[in-house]
């Protein structure tokens, strides 16, 4: 339940932080495309770690659009996570 001190500390699966972003900047059906595009492009059928929420972010973060400003922030969400950022 929304506002529940119980659930607020139960972090949100990999892929829902990911997929969240997209569809609050992109709007559900683009996003939830872009995310299914990021997920086949990687071979990945979920994001489970970190590090998979990272390389969906940084995959996001290649396109020259609002994408890839999303990407950027799932980056920083994947790194705030635990995962090691690659350099460029």
């Amino acid at each position: 339940m929304p506002g529940d001190p119980v659930h607020a500390s139960v972090p949100a699966a990999l892929g829902e932080v990911a997929l969240e972003k997209l569809v609050k900047v992109m709007g559900p059906v683009t996003g939830r495309r872009l995310f299914d595009d990021a997920l086949a492009a990687l071979s990945l059928r979920a994001v489970d770690t970190p590090e998979q929420l990272y390389a969906v972010g940084e995959h996001l973060s290649a396109r020259q659009s609002m994408a890839g400003a999303v990407g950027g922030l799932i980056c920083v969400a994947a790194v705030l996570r635990g995962a090691t950022p690659r350099p460029r």
